[in-house]
């Protein structure tokens, strides 16, 4: 015994050492731009990725014109070492519907990847005049099925799955230890019902495991649930097995047919012990080696390794389309089960404020494709774009959750107003009919303000009635047309009086040294905030924290306090590389601050989640060199 142990340590150290240094290898940068389809119709939806292998950096996406995101930014990331070469990859994905039919370009996307800019390539899509051509979102990449090592050794297996006799093929000893099955839960459905399916492998051996072609999905909306990443034990006709939960989705078909999950193929590389003998010492020694390291550095004169090809099963899935008779004028395609509730944020408002309506639709089902209910708004009230939140739990089957719209509004003229009950339609597919929901009328006063007009950036649903508007209010077009003339006259008198003094304040100025901005961050640039919430009005508090935040954005990022603006942060964002869920958190913060400032209606509850969002983009920037 311890002269196999001297004669083999030497080699299976020198073997260790080798893998460790190939593990290193890294492969080329790619940065590609992928769509589902070409060809859409315009009712139809498809998935756009924007996908960067084997580097790390800041994805921006383009301008998607002609086009309406349904559901994005989406990302995903991931690490894979497979054979000692290492793959990184990172995603970011988006459903879109198109606005009318027509060709589109979608333009490159941008990567920042260590200072270097790569650019993905364009998109070309076609919106055809008909309803639909039948959408099919891709498959998954291989790389996102990928593992490495697998461990297959467990207690209680038996010493001749890891023994190689000499009459044996070690191709058919892998293909009865190891296999993969394609299971669902369901083998028909109606369009938009959610089928589960899962992809096991059972193995009674070590193998290191790649994906040669992963399944596909043509025709579903593909949702990715969580996975152990333990293994369990299942018994397959009476011999045990380590069971591997490779992936585990849920499909939602997009249109009716008959469709093929096609198989998922695996490449398995396995190492056996040559029989030395059922007593011999070497082949248990050997054995234990097999169990104890992380790969397969043994002795080539005593080990056979073997690589097979595996292939799992096909599965075919029934489709039922949704019945056509009596369908509610309301329903937009949602199926599962669902309620719909509706709320004004706040009931007290004046012409000063800007009002929020809240539609929130909960429940189970496709809940990530639906859109905001039709409202029909009463004349006077001017509704802007819904803001989106959505909740969901992805691995309850359906999916469950809420969506809420957040739609505000503005209202110039003091009296009783009404929004009529919003309805919503859905097809249940348990029972197999159409269900449809209302909620209440809302009746709300609003009061005459102090004159401040309300003003927003937001997009309006409907263009206000000019020709009336216009007749009414040319009075003060000419009064206002009348101030500006005068203030302009007395700039122009006040520029005139200075100039010789700006002018040599400017040369003395331009001699002086540029000094670099520098600024003391602060440690804690929240600490005051908490203690707003309850004794200081909303205003203060929205402006507090506006403020606590630019002093701790200017110092963090280097910008001049005179140079602060919500584009200048941007752009210093991006030249830091900090990443588009940081960024999309500034955006959104800055929004709610605006908002916020302007309607003067948020509660406490709404103060402190505003704060906890404050806290959590400061908390990412603190992990940020710039």
């Amino acid at each position: 015994m311890k002269r196999a142990l001297l004669y083999f340590l030497p080699k299976i150290t020198l073997l260790l050492v080798l893998t460790w240094m190939s593990s290193s290898t890294v492969r080329a940068q790619k940065f590609s731009a992928i769509s589902n389809e070409s060809k859409i119709g315009k009712n139809d939806i498809f998935q756009v990725e924007f996908r960067l292998e084997n580097a790390s950096g800041t994805i921006t996406p383009p301008e998607f014109k002609g086009f309406e995101v349904m559901n994005g930014p989406m990302q995903e990331s991931q690490i894979t070492s497979v054979n000692g070469a290492i793959t990184r990859q990172q995603s970011l994905k988006y459903i879109l519907h198109p606005v009318k039919p027509g060709k589109f370009t979608i333009p490159p996307a941008t990567a920042s990847v260590n200072g270097k800019e790569l650019k993905s390539n364009s998109l070309h899509i076609t919106v055809l005049d008909v309803k639909s051509v039948a959408p099919t979102p891709p498959p998954p990449p291989a790389s996102s099925l990928g593992f490495g090592i697998v461990p297959g050794i467990r207690e209680g297996s038996g010493l001749k799955d890891f023994i190689l006799s000499p009459n044996e093929d070690p191709v058919e000893k892998i293909k009865k230890n190891i296999f993969i099955r394609m299971e669902s839960d369901k083998t028909e459905c109606y369009e938009g019902q959610p089928v589960v399916v899962s992809f096991k492998l059972y193995t009674r051996l070590r193998s290191e495991t790649n994906i040669t072609s992963a399944p596909s999905f043509n025709g579903f909306s593909v949702t990715d649930m969580d996975v152990p990443g333990i293994p369990t034990e299942e018994k397959v006709n009476g011999k045990s097995y380590n069971c591997h939960l490779l992936r585990k989705v849920q499909i939602f078909p997009m249109r009716a047919g008959t469709f093929e999950l096609t198989p998922i193929e695996l490449s398995n590389k396995v190492t056996f012990i040559k029989d030395e003998g059922a007593n011999s010492a070497v082949t248990n020694y050997l054995l234990q080696m097999l169990q104890d390291f992380a790969d397969d550095n043994l002795p080539a004169d005593q080990t056979v390794t073997q690589t097979a090809n595996l292939k799992s099963n096909a599965l075919t899935i029934h489709v039922k389309p949704l019945p056509a008779e009596r369908v509610p004028p309301a329903f937009k395609g949602a199926v599962g089960h669902f309620s719909i509730e509706s709320a004004l944020q706040n009931e007290h408002l004046t012409t000063d404020d800007a009002g929020n309506l809240l539609v929130t639709i909960s429940g189970e089902g496709n809940l990530s494709l639906i859109t905001c209910p039709d409202i029909r708004w009463e004349k006077g009230i001017e509704a802007y774009d819904a803001k989106i939140n959505e909740q969901t739990d992805k691995n309850k089957v359906p999916i469950s959750g809420y969506k809420t719209f957040n739609i505000p509004f503005t209202i110039n003229k003091a009296g009783e107003y009404h929004i009529p009950p919003i309805t919503f339609s859905w097809f249940d597919p348990t029972s197999g009919k159409y269900q449809t929901a209302s909620t209440e009328p809302i009746s709300f006063n609003v009061s005459r303000g102090k004159g401040f007009t309300a003003a927003t950036h937001l997009k309006p649903k409907e263009a206000p009635n000019l020709l009336s508007d216009s007749l009414s209010k040319i009075g003060l077009i000419i009064l206002a047309m009348g101030i500006l003339f005068l203030l302009t006259l007395a700039v122009i008198r006040r520029r005139n009086r200075h100039h010789n003094y700006t002018a040599n304040k400017t040369q003395i100025n331009s001699t002086a040294p540029e000094v670099p901005f520098k600024a003391e961050i602060p440690a804690h640039p929240l600490d005051k905030i908490p203690y707003l919430m309850d004794s200081a009005s909303t205003e203060d508090f929205y402006k507090s924290l506006e403020q606590s935040l630019k002093d701790y954005l200017s110092s963090k990022l280097k910008i001049p306090p005179h140079e602060y603006s919500r584009q200048a942060v941007l752009e210093r964002m991006d030249q830091c590389n900090v990443g588009i869920g940081s960024t999309q958190l500034f955006e959104s913060l800055m929004n709610d601050l605006e908002l916020g400032l302007y309607a003067k209606n948020f509660h406490t509850g709404q103060k402190a989640a505003l704060y906890e969002k404050t806290e959590e983009l400061v908390s990412l920037l603190n992990k940020q060199i710039c």
